[in-house]
């Protein structure tokens, strides 16, 4: 029988087969790596990771190298594919290519990604393998070239990333006081703002009153202190570091939580560097460009060392040199400080609190900010702190006027018809949530006046009083209505509290107890009535469930001594702080 060769068989109708076959090889063969490399590229970007992973694994060897590799291994960090990248990597090792100084700072940098460490032990185990093939790997480097080009931080960096936020503090530590003094291997900028911004991480975590807390956060700040002078005096010696608005920012906020003395050392970073300057005193020029994200948390450090004047003062200076860099958040920091002020006995922050509010309004409408600047709920909410905490109920109306749309004579003695609100663009027109309501009616309360007061309780009237004692999402035309503002979220139970309680004492004052010799109650008031009962309702089925002492929101608290007592406490940190001063300035052990 006759028999077709083999190579025949192989070949299609055309015989174009083998040679299509033979070409792919040639294909193959002849395949660069970078070209390799963009053709994976193209795929994780088309989200083919998977694919992209078994292209490579196919293809020639001639057409693989440590870049190629390192492309993919960057790639599965960017999706969350963690352990795919250590696979890729110890995948690469098997085939022949040895890693580089990128290939670990890929690697290592695409753990830095991780959000949470808690549940992964395997993955920890496997990024401390790999800080220990880089450290071998630099020590042969340095061994054949002291001034490789190899040799970069960049991976040190990623790993102590990976330490803090896996919550391994010490080993964190032992890494940064192993590192080089000078060189290449010498910590970098980058290195003293991941060191000092742990030190800021670590102190969040350990929160309370308790004096084991308070002292561990003190430790934190004077570990921050100790590293950011050690930055300093490389830089007076001549290491080419740059002190940016990062490393600002980590300092101040790890000394935030720390003692007075920490606080004295901010204020002067901030005065030196930033070029802000407290009253009285003279800032020179500055030397690190200030970014709305630094500015929020040097506001924000300003209220935490209960120094609420100088926060006021700052803004208000941008306020009339730079407005463009201050957003609502800016200034909800200041509107913050006049509540405060207000709950130290201050009567004059209402008014203050409340022309920062048209300021706002008015920068919204006429400067370039637009949304940044327009007041949220939460703008309004403080504003009302500051209003109830000064018993302005005048400055109160004009914030609700301002918030809502509506006006403040359409709820008046005498007014007549529905109250009617001035309808706004979509957004505009916000209504009182749990924390601003319950603002609102102290601040009538406060007032001590009974126009002000019916005034009050025909605007609860208005919108429901279960609208402020059971609220829920959702809203009306856009509007604010019923819901939180996000910073009170949390708080909603305890201000629904407030909001009833008050109620009922305002109500109280307007329609006392019921005797023999009381005259016969008008329409309104047998509404008042009922709107007390309901607000009694919710206290008592509520009656097991309410907030105590702890659950106190930090704007409710009152500031322990009064604003003269906080400026007297300055001139006693001075000795503490030289004290302290000579007492770290020899690096110790970071163990705690």
């Amino acid at each position: 029988m006759f028999r077709i060769p083999a190579h025949k068989q192989r070949q299609g109708k055309h015989g174009k087969t083998a040679v299509a076959d033979e070409d792919t090889k040639t294909e193959k063969r002849l395949l660069k790596p970078h070209v390799l490399s963009g053709r994976l590229t193209k795929l994780c970007d088309e989200g083919k990771l998977d694919e992209a992973v078994e292209t490579l694994k196919n293809m020639p060897l001639d057409a693989q190298n440590v870049s190629v590799w390192n492309t993919l291994v960057s790639h599965a960090g960017r999706r969350n594919r963690f352990q795919l990248a250590y696979q890729l990597h110890t995948e690469m090792k098997r085939r022949g290519f040895k890693p580089d100084s990128r290939s670990f700072a890929t690697l290592l940098g695409a753990f830095t990604k991780v959000p949470d460490w808690s549940e992964r032990g395997k993955l920890l185990q496997n990024v401390h393998k790999a800080y220990k093939s880089f450290i071998e790997y630099t020590e042969l480097v340095k061994s054949h070239n002291p001034n490789s080009p190899e040799l970069s931080v960049i991976p040190i960096n990623a790993y102590l990333t990976v330490l803090s936020k896996a919550g391994q503090w010490q080993q964190m530590f032992d890494v940064y006081n192993t590192m080089e003094d000078s060189g290449p291997l010498s910590p970098n900028a980058v290195t003293y703002t991941i060191m000092i911004k742990s030190f800021g991480a670590r102190s969040q975590l350990q929160q309370g009153d308790d004096p084991e807390a308070q002292a561990a956060r003190a430790r934190n700040a004077s570990d921050a202190r100790l590293v950011w002078r050690q930055m300093t005096k490389r830089i007076e010696n001549g290491a080419d570091i740059t002190i940016d608005s990062q490393i600002v920012d980590s300092i101040i906020q790890a000394l935030a939580l720390g003692r007075p003395a920490d606080h004295v050392v901010a204020f002067d970073i901030i005065r030196d560097y930033v070029g802000f300057a407290k009253p009285g005193e003279t800032a020179p020029p500055a030397s690190v460009e200030i970014s709305r994200v630094l500015l929020s948390d040097i506001l924000w450090f300003c209220n935490v060392a209960k120094k609420h004047r100088v926060c006021i003062h700052w803004v208000q200076q941008l306020m009339d040199r730079d407005p463009n860099l201050l957003d609502h958040g800016h200034m909800e920091h200041a509107l913050a400080a006049f509540g405060q002020l207000g709950a130290m006995g201050s009567l004059t922050e209402a008014p203050r609190a409340l022309q920062s509010l048209e300021w706002m309004l008015e920068q919204e409408a006429t400067g370039s900010q637009g949304f940044a600047i327009r007041p949220t709920l939460s703008t309004y909410t403080l504003v009302l702190v500051a209003c109830w905490r000064g018993r302005d109920w005048d400055s109160t109306l004009r914030t609700f006027e301002f918030m809502t749309g509506y006006r403040g004579d359409d709820f008046a003695d005498g007014a007549t018809g529905t109250p009617q609100k001035t309808q706004r663009s979509k957004g505009r027109n916000i209504m009182p949530d749990a924390a601003a309501m319950s603002c609102i009616v102290r601040a009538a309360v406060a007032s001590g006046e009974p126009e002000d007061m019916r005034q009050c309780v025909r605007i609860v009237r208005h919108f429901g009083v279960q609208t402020f004692l059971a609220p829920v999402e959702g809203a009306e035309d856009g509007s604010a209505l019923q819901r939180n503002a996000q910073r009170f979220k949390k708080d909603t139970h305890y201000y629904a509290h407030k909001t009833a309680s008050a109620l009922v004492e305002l109500i109280d004052e307007l329609v006392p107890k019921k005797t023999d010799e009381s005259p016969r109650l008008s329409a309104e008031e047998r509404e008042w009535v009922a709107m007390r009962t309901e607000a009694r309702a919710f206290l008592k089925a509520h009656k097991h469930h309410r907030p105590g002492p702890e659950a106190t929101p930090a704007l409710e608290e009152h500031p322990l001594g009064s604003a003269a007592g906080l400026a007297a406490t300055d001139d006693a940190v001075a000795w503490e702080r030289i004290s302290r001063e000579q007492k770290t300035s020899k690096p110790r052990s970071y163990l705690h």
